[in-house]
């Protein structure tokens, strides 16, 4: 979900497209997303009994304070088991995702907030990808590590705003943030 928002927000960007940083972009995902086998819904409940698709009419309103559900039917097993999969996708993509994965707010040494970003992180050995905003004015871009390899130091690219060099620390990130003129000044990250 997170790398179609920042799909959208790249494709809102007016500057011209930066260089393509993933090696092929018509790669397969590494976690495909939930997909049901050709059978799916057409298995015999196993159980006692039938699985009640639907309730019975309800003889009067419910009062809000009194609901307990009554309005809603019992999800089929064919509904039940997509949930479980769809869940269970999320569950691995997680797992899968990079310390970087998520929004972020750069803050100066002050605690003023400069950057809002977004990135997608798919873990060691693959580049993070993103978008950035700044926190006050027009200014807004796409966000990428310039290389790829593991997590101890990071160089996000911001196009149009200079780069990001952020080294782990217990309490997060921090680093430093260049802008185009080349000036550096101390920066953090935080949820």
């Amino acid at each position: 979900m997170i790398a179609a928002f920042v799909a959208l927000l790249a494709l809102a960007v007016q500057d011209p497209p930066p260089p393509p940083v993933s090696p092929d972009v018509d790669a397969p995902p590494p976690v495909r997303p939930f997909e049901p086998p050709s059978d799916f819904g057409r298995e015999i409940p196993q159980g006692d009994g039938a699985a009640r698709p639907h309730r019975g009419p309800i003889p009067a309103p419910v009062p809000v304070e009194a609901y307990t559900g009554q309005y809603e039917a019992e999800p089929t097993a064919a509904e039940a088991g997509y949930a479980q999969g769809v869940a269970g996708a999320e569950l691995t993509m997680d797992a899968r995702a990079g310390p970087l994965d998520g929004r972020w707010s750069v803050v100066d040494a002050s605690g003023r907030p400069l950057l809002r970003l977004v990135l997608s992180d798919p873990g060691p050995g693959l580049a993070v990808e993103g978008a950035w905003r700044a926190e006050s004015g027009p200014g807004r871009g796409v966000a990428a590590s310039d290389g790829e390899g593991g997590r101890r130091d990071v160089d996000l690219v911001l196009h149009g705003a200079g780069v990001l060099r952020l080294t782990p620390v217990p309490a997060g990130w921090e680093g430093v943030l260049i802008d185009p003129e080349g000036r550096a000044r101390p920066v953090r990250l935080t949820r």
